[in-house]
């Protein structure tokens, strides 16, 4: 199937192109006899650009502190001016910013980018759970362990 590229896809699509074309000639290029390459793609479909904006996110059910399963830092989720935010570890003071994070919804699922990838957020609403990919299960926190 044929299709049509935009200049920006283009511009993506050959700096991939070349980053492979490196990898790629680098291993052909190094010292051993036999080149051991392992190569692993990870294709997003963006799918069509025309569509118009995505409805504002409501998760006003997150929004609090949440404590983990298995020892990692502990959760706040919390309104902001430009959506919902994440803070991971303490609860920054009052005059404190932290390390806040944007909560948004990516191909169907919540995500956060904590600087090393993006971190995928599923909330059970029956058990009122959250889980992270990577980073395990939380729980929300009683007002009596705030």
């Amino acid at each position: 199937m044929f299709s049509k590229f935009n200049k920006e896809q283009l511009a993506k699509l050959a700096l991939y192109t070349t980053g492979i074309n490196n990898i790629l000639l680098e291993a052909m290029l190094s010292s051993s006899s036999e080149p051991e390459v392992e190569l692993e793609l990870f294709v997003v479909e963006t799918g069509d650009e025309t569509k118009k904006e995505a409805e504002p996110l409501n998760l006003d059910a997150l929004c609090g502190d949440w404590k983990s399963v298995c020892k990692q830092p502990a959760l706040l989720i919390f309104k902001a001016a430009p959506g919902y935010m994440i803070a991971l570890g303490k609860k920054p003071k009052k005059e404190e910013t932290g390390e806040c994070y944007l909560i948004r919804y990516m191909e169907g699922n919540l995500c956060f980018n904590a600087g090393k990838g993006n971190v995928y957020l599923a909330y059970d609403g029956e058990k009122d759970a959250i889980t992270l990919f990577p980073g395990g299960g939380y729980t929300r926190m009683d007002e009596s362990q705030k």
